[in-house]
């Protein structure tokens, strides 16, 4: 049900100084793969189980992806990935937009390279994962500007919701 992806990690450095955050985003224990799920179709339990089958096996770091949810559906479903991956020290990432904070006990935001095109500086504060999907040079040095802790540049591989 979810595919783990070699994702390959341009890490921006934001300044001189390093703070404790940057620390981990640098060391070893940052995870060199991380989970992005497939959309959600289907059975939650099912869902649920096969991800706490991909935290069991190691996974810390977890980006909840589910375009085809309307916003109440993936509001809820996001409250229970957050909830279980936190059991196993894990940490999430929803894709989706900032005003998930509002509502939902996750660790951060993983944004496309659209919904930063026109920000001058970080969407979000400082305890907040910023990550940012970038497929290009010219969007990488665009990400710099808000100084997200970490860029994917994707898709690496073709996947079924990247098949580019």
């Amino acid at each position: 049900m979810f595919m783990c992806l070699r994702t390959f990690c341009f890490i921006i450095a934001n300044s001189n100084e390093t703070s404790q955050k940057e620390d981990y985003f640098m060391s070893d224990a940052f995870p060199r793969f991380y989970l992005i799920t497939l959309d959600f179709e289907g059975n939650k339990e099912e869902y649920l189980a096969a991800l706490e089958a991909s935290l069991k096996n190691g996974i810390r770091l977890v980006q909840f992806r589910s375009k085809n949810l309307d916003l109440d559906t993936y509001k809820a479903l996001a409250t229970d990935v957050v909830k279980l991956a936190h059991q196993y020290d894990g940490k999430v990432l929803l894709n989706g937009p900032k005003e998930l904070l509002d509502e939902i006990d996750e660790d951060g935001i993983h944004f496309t390279s659209a919904a930063i095109a026109n920000e001058t500086t970080r969407p979000l504060p400082e305890k907040y994962i910023v990550s940012v999907a970038c497929h290009n040079l010219e969007q990488i040095q665009n990400a710099n500007k808000i100084k997200p802790d970490f860029a994917v540049l994707c898709p690496v591989f073709t996947t079924p919701s990247s098949p580019r």
